[in-house]
């Protein structure tokens, strides 16, 4: 697979930083009960090309992992609405790695949504949200030491609808360029040096799909 062409990298500004539940303030002041309930929440498998770099030069490889997103099925226009995302623990392989730091994930926000809180929850080290334009980032800090378990925080962020008049509003995870992954960590090898991964989609992966409507009337029902 020929190399990943560098995207041009932008500086991202922090939503928040936190290791358990702390939450913008803009967030606290939401009514976060959907119009309708959200459905089981069933794994995506994202399936990466990455790219791995080390002393003796660079290879490609493929990588996986599952993601599980959660929002309303249904909002009214400009309702406030959460969507959750968590990723199943995972380990770096200690064959490679004797440990990685700054585990991201990126995910791509509808274009006709506003972004006015976010959350993280859980996980095994801090972890904070970035945001750059239309990309918000997880990114765990860490160190964690290759062959125990990564437990990467829950993340939940608080969405509005804009004026665009947009009838579906999705998340997904993504990203193509070096400066932009989808999924990268930044590793060390065995003997100290640098064993950075950047894995990438070929196209993005929808994680949740929210309807955008008026209130239907009482007594409806939905078929």
């Amino acid at each position: 697979m020929p190399e990943p062409q560098r995207g041009r990298g932008r500086r991202r500004r922090p939503l928040q930083a936190a290791r358990t539940a702390a939450t913008l303030p803009l967030a606290l002041a939401l009514s976060l009960t959907p119009a309708a309930p959200a459905a089981a929440s069933e794994p995506v498998i994202a399936v990466y090309d990455c790219y791995s770099a080390h002393v003796q030069g660079s290879h490609t490889v493929a990588h996986a992992i599952k993601l599980y997103g959660d929002a309303p099925q249904r909002v009214t226009p400009r309702e406030s609405f959460p969507v959750v995302v968590d990723v199943p623990p995972f380990v770096a392989d200690p064959r490679f790695n004797s440990e990685v730091r700054q585990v991201r994930l990126s995910f791509l926000l509808p274009a006709d949504a506003t972004v006015v809180g976010a959350e993280v929850s859980g996980g095994s080290a801090p972890a904070r949200v970035l945001r750059d334009h239309e990309v918000v980032v997880l990114e765990a800090e860490g160190p964690f030491p290759a062959g125990e378990v990564i437990a990467l925080p829950s993340l939940t962020l608080h969405l509005r609808p804009g004026d665009d008049g947009a009838e579906e509003l999705s998340l997904r995870h993504g990203g193509a360029t070096l400066a932009e992954p989808a999924f990268s960590w930044l590793g060390t090898g065995s003997q100290g040096e640098p064993h950075p991964l950047a894995c990438f989609l070929p196209a993005p992966v929808p994680l949740t799909s929210t309807e955008v409507g008026p209130e239907e009337p009482r007594g409806s029902r939905r078929t």
